[in-house]
């Protein structure tokens, strides 16, 4: 429930009707509920692949690959994918809100050409036991930090030792000092991306 709100894909896809949603099967499910068009059904597609195994979605001018990136091992019912998103020669990685370790990041497929840019929830780019995914699986080019708590969140929101949005921020750049942290709302950042290697 922090990451999808089914009324506002809802209505986002009915005032954009060349839109197409990709998610897992539940989160279609919840948007169908509240969807009131069959139209909006048409063009909403889950996908939960078993782990280790990619799907490919056909989409005009983007190349976009998803596999099973779980949750986490201790709450197996919610759904979580990744996403390899490529657009005009730039890859860009969603890993959703996962625990994946740098086990399942190269069960995944991960690791082979570094994307361009990977957007990683925060506990991936702090000092944790999932330190080493980024240096030892994903080497992205540019790290995006997500998943990070509002400045007012409870103290029981902040972990690893941080007990701040400022501490958490801290630990982030101590690991990945280039990472960009988007701490208010609207903000955006432009990259330049390497031409990719085969």
């Amino acid at each position: 429930r922090d990451h999808f709100d089914a009324d506002a894909v809802a209505r986002f896809l009915t005032a954009n009707p060349g839109a197409v949603f990709v998610s897992t099967p539940d989160a279609v499910d919840a948007l169908l509920a509240v969807a009131g068009s069959a139209a909006i059904g048409q063009r909403a597609f889950g996908y939960m692949p078993p782990e280790g195994e990619r799907v490919t979605h056909p989409l005009d001018g983007i190349e976009l690959t998803i596999f099973n990136l779980h949750h986490g091992r201790t709450r197996p019912e919610i759904q979580n994918l990744g996403l390899l998103i490529g657009i005009c020669g730039v890859e860009v990685l969603h890993v959703g809100d996962t625990e994946a370790d740098v086990g399942d990041f190269r069960a995944a497929g991960l690791g082979g050409v570094p994307p361009d840019v990977a957007l990683l929830p925060s506990w991936l780019v702090r000092p944790s036991r999932w330190s080493g995914v980024v240096p030892e699986v994903l080497r992205p080019g540019h790290v995006v930090a997500m998943h990070l708590p509002r400045r007012d969140a409870p103290s029981s929101y902040f972990y690893g030792g941080t007990r701040d949005l400022d501490g958490l921020v801290a630990a982030i750049r101590g690991n990945h000092p280039d990472a960009w942290i988007p701490l208010a709302s609207g903000e955006s950042r432009r990259f330049a991306c390497a031409e990719r290697r085969d």
